[in-house]
């Protein structure tokens, strides 16, 4: 017997495995699908997404040149460098090593946004893979039977609901082919609720499940605040919950010292984040900026629909049968949790809902089983006139095995629909292969390299809003406006630059702000070219001198000597 349960687990360990690879190459195909489109005389961006994802490949460039401190390169301000952002900066070595060893191997030193691209690549999709196994892992702190952690994962996963609007932090596989910090995130989200559990479920290992807290805690801390106050209000909700049902405190010290080891590591790395933004104005302005509070109330439903309202159906119908029982007491307490961050009225409102897919995935699994067990015998006691009284759960088990599977298929179909549709609407409906902010022309990157070889990062870039969204990737330089969050004072910069290169600024106007902003070099190409009528400049470009650098398509001028 002990055999047989040791091959189930090896053969559920497999199919998990190969399931998870199979997501993973969903997740790229995005990305595949628009190097597949990539012209001659082009270069990808690497992105579906690549207004937000340039500003993290950005991110990267710190790493990148062996630093461990990071600068905003979205912004004028000089600023002393912090540590933030160690994710993005952690890929950045790691793009550095990779970049060396492309070096060593063929001799000749490989393109900086292609290498740091591709490591990006990589870890997005070795983090899908991860966060399958993690969730696979967490599955089974809540069931023992292998088929139906097969089942959770998937749903958590993959599922999504049946309408069309869907957005990143509502949906995990739509978060592994967006960003892979949220991946990331995700991941020590699973372990975080996996641990909590495990420390009532398995007190004898309490200790290794408070430090694997405190380690989830740390690193969310760091990498995605936002998730900590959801799981730490969980983790709370079910300690005083297993205080009530067992009438006792003293069997629950184990589980009171791992939400606090979490929340003493999240805490640490929030609070440096908060001194940094209140000690630094450019931080206080991009956070004020940083709007990601609901467009309207109940809009976090509309992201869910129907995966939501079978994960409270599911919750409400285990806990009637055994509310007692941990496991369906605390998937219920962090779906309800979550649900009361998501509706508190602070500006990161959206963000704190990056979970809640993660657990109404396990709890419509868990549903499932108990669900059809009931049907079945209503059917049976029903149809069968000599069946008398409550029929036995034995004797239903072979007709539960006939119908599981179909069962289980079919609620994976009803969560499929959003998940299709994302997946369509970020790779076949989204790529252009002329679309510049998807792809630069040859003509642009000579100009970018030239701004690597020729410049110092820390000098200031004046392109179009567009084109300079990609100049810190690209060649590592600041630019004056790039980003609508990034950019302190973003309004006002980019109606700036909108001015400049649809000729309504002046001269005296635009040396004012070449001063003020410490502006080194006017980028001048196929974009801002667009703004002026029939070609012509906004003021006579002869005043600035001969360019620094033209290739016919691109001309850039030192504005400052």
């Amino acid at each position: 017997m002990k055999k047989s349960k040791t091959n189930i687990r090896r053969q559920g360990l497999l199919i998990a495995s190969l399931l998870a690879a199979v997501t993973s190459v969903i997740a790229a195909v995005p990305n595949w699908y628009g190097l597949l489109l990539t012209q001659e005389g082009y270069q990808y961006l690497w992105s579906p997404a690549p207004y937000d994802n340039n500003t993290y490949f950005a991110k990267m460039r710190p790493g990148y040149r062996g630093e461990w401190l990071t600068t905003n390169l979205y912004d004028t301000i000089d600023h002393e460098p912090v540590l933030m952002y160690p994710f993005h900066v952690v890929l950045g070595h790691g793009a550095r090593w990779y970049g060396q060893w492309l070096h060593w191997r063929t001799g000749e030193a490989p393109r900086t946004p292609q290498v740091l691209a591709l490591i990006y690549d990589r870890a997005r999709v070795g983090l899908t893979f991860a966060l399958f196994m993690t969730l696979y892992w967490l599955a089974g702190r809540l069931t023992c039977r292998t088929d139906k952690r097969l089942w959770m994962t998937l749903y958590a996963m993959i599922g999504g609901g049946i309408g069309t609007y869907a957005i990143s932090e509502s949906h995990c596989l739509l978060s592994c082919v967006m960003f892979p910090h949220f991946t990331f995130s995700l991941i020590f989200c699973a372990l975080t609720a996996g641990a909590f559990l495990s420390v009532v479920l398995r007190p004898d290992r309490w200790l290794r499940y408070t430090l694997l807290c405190a380690l989830s805690g740390f690193v969310l801390g760091w990498v995605h605040p936002f998730d900590v106050l959801p799981l730490g209000l969980a983790g709370l909700s079910f300690l005083l919950v297993r205080w009530i049902t067992t009438g006792s405190f003293r069997s629950l010290w184990k589980l009171l010292t791992a939400g606090l080891a979490f929340g003493i590591a999240g805490g640490g790395p929030i609070a440096y984040l908060l001194w940094v933004k209140q000690s630094h104005d450019m931080f206080q302005v991009i956070n004020a900026q940083n709007y990601l509070k609901w467009d309207y109330f109940g809009q976090w439903a509309v992201a869910l629909d129907i995966f939501l309202i079978l994960a409270l159906v599911a919750i409400g119908a285990l806990a009637r049968r055994n509310w007692r029982n941990p496991r369906i007491q605390f998937v219920g307490l962090w779906i309800l949790s979550i649900l009361i961050m998501v509706n508190i009225p602070v500006m990161f409102q959206r963000r704190m809902i990056e979970g809640l897919p993660i657990a109404l995935g396990m709890a419509v699994g868990l549903w499932v089983d108990p669900a059809l067990l009931g049907w079945i015998g209503r059917w049976r006691k029903g149809g069968k006139k000599e069946t008398t009284g409550r029929q036995s759960p034995v004797s239903r088990r072979p007709v539960i095995r006939r119908h599981q599977f179909l069962v289980y298929g079919c609620v994976l179909l009803l969560l499929l629909p959003r998940t299709l549709w994302s997946l369509y609407q970020y790779s076949f409906a989204l790529f252009d292969p002329k679309a510049p902010d998807h792809y630069v022309h040859f003509s642009e990157l000579e100009a970018m390299d030239w701004l690597a070889e020729h410049t110092n990062w820390r000098d200031t870039i004046w392109a179009s809003m567009d084109r300079a969204n990609a100049i810190p990737y690209l060649t590592g330089n600041r630019v004056l406006y790039g980003h609508n969050v990034e950019t302190s004072f973003s309004q006002q910069k980019r109606l700036f630059t909108g001015n400049l290169f649809s000729g309504q600024m002046t001269w005296k106007e635009f040396q004012k702000h070449v001063d003020t902003f410490a502006v080194d070099y006017l980028y001048v190409g196929p974009l801002e070219k667009q703004f002026h009528q029939r070609g012509a400049p906004p003021f006579g470009y002869d005043q600035l001198g001969r360019p620094a650098f033209t290739n016919g398509f691109v001309e850039i001028f030192r504005l400052r000597r």
